[in-house]
């Protein structure tokens, strides 16, 4: 037995106590510590995920505004060149007797009808670019013909605003390979702004030069500007220029009509061929924008031989329309009777026989029933009752017959899209041809086809 004093136990008893509560405290601490990281990570992350989505909010509301802005002056945009159309109708009806009333009357419907359809345009191109579908050709060009020929028409648009312009082109190689139809619209849209935003008795100025710097072995650099005299911009929109649906305020309260898409087109544009564009503008002093395109050159052995080339293929075009097919027959496949009665007009114009089917199943029928060689070319609608333009090109390509696979199948379709022409290909057609109808189109189908 020992003896324990009653004061030692009760000093170990507290000293334990104290050690015990200092311990938990520390836990509590701990737990208190870690709690409050967590609260305040979590905070932390609220926050930005709180910030992300008002930024998201304020992006889609901003998007929802310039689309909402665009579709007014689509509607807008779209509206005027049919008032002209429907409005030069109806003068011509009321004055059916007088010759040159209704010349005058045609001829701006026509340039009615042709702004109508570039808006059309200009609207599927931004799909195809905001869906990554738009698909570039290659092709051998003379840059200064190309060039020459966008100025010469520029200059009438410029003249009939009551501009003067004026340009320059100095080249070393100037046989290049590229998409000559995208080059032309890129040029266009620029010169067009122009004129556009410049007043009667500006000046625009375009420039065309090859640089000395080279991207890579084989191919040149072309330095194209435009510069006028115009309203210009203000800085912060230069910023905004090259997206879609955007108008600078100036622009809009300026009264030009305008979707705000052009400018968004040839920067879509000009990325797929690897190019660039920039633009410098002051405030009512005018705007500069310039282009670098970088371009495969033709090798300078096949220069002389590209001449000869484009020396034939003009010789060619001034005598398409002088060609006689009247020993020729197509098959015309069209649902709606008017597109019918106006292919059938200006399809004929060639002297080319016509037979005529509403839907495809007629247009299997009709094939199948007439001998070998009988048709020596089918344009094909596609969106039609009973059967598409698909279908009645599959049908036809399965037939027993020895021409089903060899006669040449064209759409001509109000389907304009780049998976349209490419499901065209893929349902057994040659060609595709986008409505309204471009005789210039047609020409070449029938030469290329038809003269063999």
């Amino acid at each position: 037995m020992s003896v324990i004093p009653e004061k030692v136990i009760t000093q170990q008893a507290e000293s334990i106590l104290v050690k015990t509560v200092l311990f938990l405290g520390i836990i509590v601490a701990i737990i208190l510590i870690i709690v409050g990281l967590f609260y305040a990570v979590k905070m932390q992350e609220s926050k930005v995920h709180t910030t992300q989505l008002q930024k998201a909010l304020k992006e889609t509301d901003a998007a929802n505004k310039v689309k909402g802005q665009f579709l007014m002056n689509m509607s807008h945009d779209v509206r005027t060149p049919l008032n002209t159309i429907l409005g030069m109708t109806a003068i011509a009806q009321k004055e059916s007797d007088d010759k040159e009333k209704m010349s005058e009357c045609i001829k701006k419907i026509d340039i009615a009808g042709k702004h109508l359809l570039s808006l059309v345009n200009d609207v599927l191109d931004m799909s195809q670019i905001d869906s990554g579908k738009m698909i570039l050709t290659e092709e051998v060009i003379s840059l200064t013909q190309l060039f020459k020929k966008v100025a010469d028409m520029m200059k009438i648009e410029a003249k009939e605003a009551k501009l003067t312009i004026d340009w320059t082109i100095q080249l070393k190689d100037e046989i290049i390979i590229g998409d000559s139809l995208r080059i032309q619209q890129v040029l266009i849209n620029i010169i067009n702004n122009a004129i556009k935003y410049t007043s009667e008795g500006g000046h625009v100025l375009l420039e065309m030069i090859q640089l000395e710097d080279k991207v890579k072995e084989g191919y040149g650099t072309y330095r194209f500007s435009c510069t006028d005299t115009g309203i210009g911009m203000r800085q912060d929109f230069l910023e905004r220029i090259f997206l879609f649906f955007e108008r600078d305020k100036n622009t809009t309260l300026s009264g030009v009509a305008g979707t705000g898409v052009g400018l968004a087109i040839t920067k879509g544009i000009l990325d797929l061929m690897g190019g660039s564009i920039c633009v410098k503008s002051e405030l009512n002093k005018g705007s500069t924008f310039t282009v670098d395109f970088h371009f495969k050159v033709q090798k300078q052995e096949l220069q002389k031989e590209q001449d000869t080339i484009q020396d034939v293929i003009v010789d060619s075009n001034s005598q398409e329309q002088t060609q006689d097919y009247t020993n020729k027959r197509i098959l015309l496949v069209e649902d709606v009777e008017l597109n019918m009665e106006i292919a059938e007009e200006l399809i004929g114009t060639t002297g080319v026989q016509i037979d005529k089917a509403y839907n495809g199943k007629e247009a299997v029928e009709l094939f199948s029933k007439n001998p070998c060689g009988y048709y020596n070319l089918i344009f094909m609608d596609i969106q039609m009752p009973v059967m598409d333009g698909y279908e009645a090109t599959s049908q036809i390509r399965s037939l027993d017959k020895p021409d089903s696979k060899s006669i040449p199948i064209v759409a001509l379709s109000a389907n304009a899209l780049a998976d349209d022409i490419e499901n065209s290909l893929n349902a057994g057609m040659n060609e595709h041809i986008a409505k309204p109808i471009d005789m210039e189109a047609v020409w070449k189908v029938l030469k290329k086809y038809l003269n063999e």
